[in-house]
């Protein structure tokens, strides 16, 4: 099982990573629900960490449509933690019908790889979920953060599990949403995932 920390800062991660994270999450602004990191964030959480560092590249609040101009500053993001050799990138994209933003999605895969990409939890506002799933697949998304279309998994059990035996050989599921230390034994023994997201999934950070 893998317990993948969402963490504020590379000071928090190196205390999930002490209290048993097998990955971090790394962004900003958790409030608004995480937004990119600074740079040096990321560079001095790749100093001092010993697990994989995902990265989000979000670059605002509110929803996940974005101008033409904020692609382009992500895409500079995604080349610029490349170069640094960051594991992954954490970020999301759907256009103004509910649907994943399939072409910048591609030009998100093109751009990043060898890096892993998770697609954030921005899958939970689509209007139809198994084909923004299997448009995920076709583009070459390795992970998809999904609460289940719910603000807690605990309140879409069935729906995760569903999803994971329709697709779960052709892409990771992590299942977030509340997810935390106390109830991460009990949540697995319902979903059985490889994978699990949360701010505490480990304890609290602070």
């Amino acid at each position: 099982m893998i317990k993948e920390a969402c963490c504020e800062g590379f000071t928090e991660g190196i205390n999930a990573e002490a209290l048993g994270a097998n990955r971090i999450e790394l962004c900003s602004n958790l409030a608004v629900g995480g937004l990119s990191p600074s740079f040096n964030e990321v560079k001095e959480a790749l100093k001092f960490l010993n697990i994989p560092v995902f990265v989000m590249v979000r670059p605002r609040e509110w929803n996940f449509i974005y101008t033409k101009k904020e692609k382009e500053l992500m895409i500079q993001e995604i080349r610029n933690l490349k170069n640094i050799k960051v594991e992954g990138i954490v970020i999301g994209s759907l256009n103004n019908k509910g649907e994943i933003d399939t072409e910048f999605m591609k030009e998100v895969v093109k751009i990043a790889k060898p890096m892993h990409i998770t697609f954030h939890k921005a899958i939970d506002e689509v209007k139809d979920y198994n084909k923004a799933i299997e448009q995920l697949i076709e583009i070459g998304i390795d992970r998809v953060l999904t609460s289940g279309k719910k603000d807690k998994a605990e309140d879409a059990i069935g729906f995760l599990k569903t999803i994971n035996r329709l697709y779960g050989n052709d892409i990771t599921f992590v299942a977030a949403g509340n997810i935390t230390k106390d109830n991460l034994d009990s949540l697995n023994n319902k979903l059985d995932f490889k994978e699990y997201h949360g701010k505490s999934i480990v304890g609290y950070l602070k």
